[in-house]
């Protein structure tokens, strides 16, 4: 029986493999993660969303614009809800964000709109600062969103910090010189984060410093103050004209009119008053001014007004700081940082910082120790030579006892025989694969454990500080492996196909040596309680982990809860942030999307407000997958991808780059940016291959996403020879028995089908499908999918009837199986339907393919892009049996969702437009006809195929409405050639011919 045009056939329900994955911990781009955004109409959400960016920001103390904003005042889109205060710049308000359900605070610029080219000049250079703030998102540095307009006046959008001044912060009590070095630092590393993306703050003062309830440190009102410098000779008018801007002292001490200046007086430097290049050493010099301040109580510079303070700046007049128990190396780095030339001073706000973090006990801590090893060295000496050879144990060799009870040999053991009673071949093979990789890793623990221990009590190498900070690393990650040999100890068939994925999942020890890292990660709380109780939620997290790998989603999303229930009560930020993370990662896997949203938000913001920056970065990278990927909102999705760009930046870890990488090739893929989807795979595909162990399973996830790219696009040969590979690498590490190596198989007995291989397929599916059933039994979802695989390489041999066995055995297993509203039924009914249709049964498979639809928009709702293959398919069930209007209305209605979900661009949207058009054509509606194909000639990247269906609509419709036949001929010879270029288009080529063949010309 002939093929008929335009049927489609759901792919989604194939192998889980035939969905793109992304690693680590994870398999698959599961249909049933696809749902609606459900969130609800309360704009506060989650409820512990809020407490994340409870924040106040603080204006500076001089006049304020007459005009005040009341409460509820729309200003964009923001809605304020208090004054906060008032500054030389304008007022400051708290307001809330409904887009983003946040607060922010605004800042309500006084400027002169009458003065339309300074206004505009300010407005462009604080969109400038905004992108560029946009980019750096340091935890050090407020943060500007966004600028509007307000009654002629300039908002500015920013973070919102509770908290007070550092003016206010060292006023409240007497503070330690280590105390106002601390927090000064953090300061200073907000600044050198943002000198090193290219921008400069140009007013630094106490004023523009927040200190939140944890004494962390917040730079504020960036760039705001080159809002009001003088332009660039670029920004010149014809005439040259500069107009000048407003220079106001702290608290209103000095206020003038200046030219090409920008800052406070009583904390700029030199080259500020001089009216020369003011750049990175100029904030250097403002951030030496404020900690003198703090640290002395008085200013550097004596001045009681504008010209007598400008001349002792100039002059480099500081005033010497009184004798006190400040150490001399914290002097000298200040008053290096006030030299009058920029060159004198420190070379960046990097080196200062350096110079700032001098620790007095340190010097003694390392005479102590070095001290104590010698005496250690003498006493071994002298035992030596009394009695031959040392009593007692060596120091710093303990670090394999640590492990007893965890990887031991009574706990390999019991991890192998729990392995090896499962009685499958890939669990054996599993085992070959998994055991040495664990001792592998153990003993690489117990050797960075010791060099760890060396380095402070033997080599005197590292602080006692630093050696808390690697202990506490390494005892993360024994709680990790404690946590996996569990799971293999309670071993199952499931956690037997995962061993591989367990061993390989276990977090990298490099880690606690990264001595920068482990320096800039967030401290840990003071309080020994609540110590306590964090290292029972990491404890839990861990097992939630392990859970994880296991596939274990149910008991471990339990566990997830268990932990941010706890981490909430202690209030310490940074496990609570983590542990929001695991809950929302496996609130996904567990096929609720929508509440993952909401959780890794949470999530993120908490670690973004607590400096937690590696779990920011997993939260934003899985926020771009959530969204982008399961619940396509794209453009959501890749907003979502820069912020992880900026916070894995901040890590420095380039495995979290990689799996960064490979989610945004999913979410470009999705939009159907293929060229954007390749280029972001293969490069996460190089960055694991020289990262990871060879064999690693992120490796071989990452391999085939670059398969379901290539097969995307069209490129058969090439996605065949990177499944093959695919194939290859799991069998060595999984086994030939193991369901993963099915899974390659049944997607590639798939490609070949669909590029008209289907001899070459069907051996292949065959195995697939005997390997599934020797290791899932009768009953299981991949069976269902590898069953529908093999209904496809007998659609493409033309043998429906076995097609149609194939599909019912899938149909007969999810029914048993799955709720039946569920996704993969619609996906099954969709295929029987097309079966049907295919063997003249317009019945049955109208009756199939109304249940399909029926499914889906339960499922998804009635306007999602899942539903437009069973509207396409019953609109050409309504063609074939001449209803024409229901036709019509069908492919009007999936031509409708596919503008409104997928975009003017995605290439779907010309398969719809061609099915639409051809409605048209049979209806004789000839404009609406031309207007379709007219539309997908005009589109970029559109397939020869398409072009030419395209073509062969614009002759049909020239030659029935009386136009030029020669002109109507040439397009249909012009579309025959298009389709010579198609491997796809057999059946258009045959109908152009038939077309053609009365003309008595033959075709071109």
């Amino acid at each position: 029986m002939p093929r008929r045009p335009g049927f489609a056939w759901s792919r989604a329900a194939f192998s889980s493999e035939c969905r793109p994955v992304i690693g680590p911990e994870d398999e698959t781009l599961r249909p049933e993660s696809r749902v609606p955004d459900a969130r609800a109409d309360d704009p506060t959400g989650d409820p512990g969303s809020m407490d994340v960016e409870q924040t106040v920001i603080a204006g500076a103390g001089a006049p304020a614009p007459d005009a005040r904003i009341s409460r509820g005042t729309a200003v964009g889109r923001y809605v304020v809800i208090s004054e906060l205060g008032a500054g030389a710049m304008g007022r400051v308000y708290a307001a809330y964000d409904p887009k983003l359900d946040r607060r922010v605070a605004l800042k309500v610029l006084r400027m002169d709109r009458a003065r339309s080219d300074a206004f505009a000049r300010a407005e462009r250079r604080l969109l400038r600062e905004a992108q560029a703030l946009a980019k750096l998102s340091h935890p050090h540095v407020v943060a500007v969103h966004d600028v509007e307009t307000h009654r002629g006046s300039l908002v500015v959008a920013m973070d919102f910090i509770a908290g007070r001044t550092l003016r206010q912060w060292y006023a409240e009590r007497s503070r330690s010189w280590s105390e106002v070095a601390a927090v000064l630092r953090q300061a200073g590393e907000g600044l050198a984060a943002a000198h090193r993306v290219g921008l400069v703050h140009r007013d630094f003062k106490p004023d523009n410093v927040m200190i939140d309830a944890d004494d962390r440190a917040h730079v504020v009102d960036f760039g705001l103050a080159r809002a009001f410098d003088s332009p660039t000779r670029s920004e010149l008018g014809d005439d040259g004209d500069v107009s000048s801007s407003d220079a106001v002292a702290d608290e209103g001490t000095f206020a003038t009119r200046s030219v090409g200046q920008a800052g406070t007086p009583a904390y700029m430097a030199p080259e500020q008053f001089s009216g020369e290049g003011v750049g990175p050493a100029s904030d250097q010099f403002a951030f030496c001014v404020v900690l003198y301040e703090a640290l002395w109580g008085r200013r550097p510079f004596d001045g009681d007004t504008l010209m007598t303070l400008t001349a002792a700046v100039l002059e480099g007049e500081v005033v010497p700081p009184p004798r006190d128990d400040v150490p001399t190396p914290i002097r000298d780095a200040v008053l290096r940082g006030l030299a009058v030339e920029p060159a004198r001073r420190h070379p960046d706000m990097d080196a200062l910082l350096v110079a700032l973090r001098h620790d007095p006990g340190a010097r003694r801590r390392r005479l102590a120790m070095a001290a104590v090893g010698l005496g250690l060295c003498s006493i071994a000496a002298l035992g030596t030579l009394g009695r031959g050879e040392p009593e007692g144990p060596r120091p710093c060799t303990g670090g394999r006892d640590k492990l007893a009870g965890i990887w031991d040999e009574a706990a390999q053991g019991r991890a192998r025989s729990a392995v090896l009673a499962i009685g499958r071949p890939y669990a054996v093979h599993g085992w070959e694969q998994a055991e040495p990789r664990l001792d592998a890793w153990a003993s690489e623990w117990a050797v960075t454990h010791d060099d760890a221990c060396a380095a402070t009590r033997l080599r005197g190498e590292q602080s006692e500080r630093m050696l808390d900070l690697r202990m506490t690393c390494l005892e993360g990650h024994r709680r990790e492996l404690a946590a996996a040999v569990a799971v293999i100890e309670q071993a199952d068939e499931d956690v037997a196909q995962r061993l591989v994925r367990i061993a390989t999942g276990l977090p990298r020890l490099e880690h606690c040596a990264d001595l920068d890292a482990l320096s800039a990660a967030v401290p840990p709380p003071r309080e020994s309680s609540v110590r306590q109780g964090v290292e029972q939620v990491r404890g839990t997290l861990a097992r939630a982990r392990a859970l994880g790998l296991a596939g274990k989603y149910g008991p471990a999303l339990a566990e997830a809860r268990d932990a941010v229930d706890r981490a909430a009560r202690l209030g310490y930020a940074p496990a609570h942030a983590e542990a929001l993370l695991r809950r929302g990662y496996l609130e996904d896997k567990n096929g609720d999307a929508a509440q993952a949203e909401v959780t890794l938000s949470a999530a993120f913001w908490l670690a973004w407000r607590s400096g937690h920056d590696p779990v920011a970065a997993r939260a934003t990278t899985e926020l771009a997958y959530v969204v982008g990927a399961q619940l396509e909102r794209i453009d959501d999705g890749l907003q979502w991808a820069r912020h992880a760009d900026a916070a894995v930046g901040r890590t420095g870890d380039r495995v979290a780059l990689a799996r960064l990488l490979n989610v945004r090739s999913l979410v470009f893929l999705n939009a159907g940016r293929y060229d954007e989807a390749e280029t972001e795979v293969r490069r996460a595909l190089e960055l694991r291959a020289r990262l990871l162990p060879t064999g690693h399973v992120d490796i071989a996830s990452t391999r085939t996403n670059l398969g379901v790219v290539l097969d995307t696009r069209g490129r058969w040969e090439e996605a065949l020879a990177v499944y093959d590979q695919v194939q290859d690498e799991r069998e060595r590490m999984l086994g030939p028995e193991h369901p993963r190596v099915a899974a390659t198989l049944s997607n590639t007995a798939q490609l070949l089908a669909i590029q008209g291989r289907p001899q070459e397929a069907l051996p292949r599916a065959r195995r697939a499908l005997g390997i599934y059933e020797a290791a899932l039994g009768s009953a299981h979802p991949e069976l269902a999918a590898t069953y529908n695989n093999l209904a496809t390489v007998y659609f493409a041999m033309d043998d429906y009837d076995a097609a149609l066995e194939s599909m019912l055995q899938a149909v007969e297993i999810w029914e048993a199986i799955r709720d039946p509203n569920h996704p993969d039924l619609g996906d099954a009914h969709l295929n029987v339907g097309s079966v049907m249709y295919m063997l003249d049964r317009p019945v049955p498979a109208r009756e199939h393919l109304e249940r399909a639809l029926e499914i889906y928009e339960v499922a998804y709702g009635p306007e999602h892009p899942e539903v437009v293959d069973a509207l396409q398919n019953l609109g050409v069930l309504d063609r074939s049996e001449g209803a024409l209007e229901r036709a019509l209305e069908r492919h009007g209605r999936m031509v409708r969702i596919m503008r409104a979900s997928l975009g003017a661009e995605h290439p779907r949207l010309a398969k719809g437009l061609l099915i639409l058009g051809e409605d048209h054509v049979l209806a004789e509606h000839w404009e609406l006809a031309q207007a379709a194909a007219q539309e997908v000639l005009a589109g970029r990247d559109v397939e020869p195929g398409l072009r030419a269906k395209a073509r062969f609509i614009q002759a049909r419709v020239l030659l029935s409405r009386g136009g030029d036949r020669d002109a109507a001929l040439s397009l249909g010879r012009s579309a025959l050639a298009e389709a010579q270029t198609d491997v796809e288009a057999n059946e258009l080529r045959e109908e152009i011919t038939q077309w053609l063949a009365p003309f008595g010309r033959p075709p071109v």
